[in-house]
């Protein structure tokens, strides 16, 4: 089993950059379908003497399959004064977010995507977007951090992934309709810059690995979701202790992408602790598990910590509506 390189980056960092920016919305399917009775789920209990934090490992680009949510989850919700989410992409503003993508995002001057890449890198590159059915001219002007986006949110939602149905904006639409208080860890700024800040060295190795493991996305995306419903946080970090032995030269981002990050999440929730409220937070399941996770960094600092049973019950099969297939947008020149 692996969590393979590209959905590290793509759907634990910042899935909605290229949704937001490359493709269109989709309508959101309602149709869920048979899931364990009973088991564990990606949830943690954290608790202290004057506070209650619930930890929800998401997944942003999901299936339908992931519904409904096991009942802990969902009474856990229900009980917190305050919904904290990675970013409320429910807020971002489309104009500024849209303006530093093309500020940090596209080549200025004479400067090209084939002109950056190995001959060997752009080759693949191209052979990709060929299976995507995608013109490699209109990607000429973005960076390698853009283009492995783009490709891998295309590709994810063509086996059926949506982003609509990711669990942060599952959990974000109920705090809207319900009027609870919505707070951020991070900012969408904040996580533009953190992929546009790779050197161009870091960038090609991370379209590199995006690259090779796209053959086995279909594989690899059941077995993350398989493990996700069934709670099993030990499989999706084996999945993921195997892609970083297979791609030793994408360390250095893992490193920025995952583990820089969890530290300072892990003190916002150490906050949280010290106040007197129930905290419900959704964040990317890889920050919450693994030795260097927010998890075992709670559990290291004394915290009480115990992760969630789960219940679900199927509801009838219900026949989604048709989805147009997503399209690219032209580069902004």
């Amino acid at each position: 089993m692996r969590m393979s390189f590209h959905r590290l980056r793509c759907v634990l960092v910042a899935a909605f950059v290229a949704t937001a920016v490359f493709l269109p919305a989709r309508a959101r399917a309602d149709a869920p379908v048979a899931a364990p009775a009973a088991g564990k789920c990606m949830m943690w209990k954290v608790s202290s003497d004057t506070a209650t934090v619930y930890l929800v490992g998401s997944i942003h680009v999901a299936t339908p399959e992931m519904y409904p949510l096991p009942k802990e989850m969902d009474d856990a919700f229900a009980k917190a004064d305050t919904l904290t989410v990675e970013v409320n992409i429910n807020k971002i503003d489309q104009q500024k977010l849209i303006g530093l993508i093309q500020t940090k995002g596209l080549y200025g001057g004479n400067d090209t995507l084939s002109g950056s890449l190995k001959k060997e890198t752009m080759q693949a590159l191209q052979d990709e977007l060929a299976k995507l059915g995608l013109p490699a001219a209109g990607f000429e002007k973005m960076k390698p951090w853009v283009v492995g986006l783009t490709i891998d949110v295309m590709a994810m939602q063509k086996l059926g992934l949506d982003p609509s149905l990711g669990i942060d904006k599952h959990f974000l639409d109920l705090a809207a309709a319900k009027g609870k208080p919505i707070d951020e860890l991070e900012s969408a700024d904040f996580q533009v810059n953190l992929l546009a800040d790779f050197d161009a060295k870091m960038q090609e190795s991370s379209l590199i690995a995006t690259l090779s493991e796209m053959k086995d996305l279909k594989g690899d995306l059941k077995e993350t979701t398989d493990d996700w419903i069934a709670g099993d946080d030990k499989g999706l970090e084996a999945q993921f202790e195997k892609t970083t032995k297979e791609h030793p030269e994408t360390a250095n981002v893992s490193q920025k992408i995952l583990y820089d990050r969890n530290g300072p999440m892990a003190q916002k929730v150490e906050a949280y602790l010290k106040g007197n409220k129930t905290v419900f937070i959704v964040a990317g399941v890889l920050h919450m598990i693994g030795d260097k996770g927010i998890v075992q960094i709670l559990r290291n600092d004394k915290f009480k910590v115990q992760q969630s049973p789960a219940t679900k019950v199927a509801p009838e099969p219900v026949t989604p509506p048709s989805v147009a297939p997503p399209s690219v947008a032209p580069a902004a020149k």
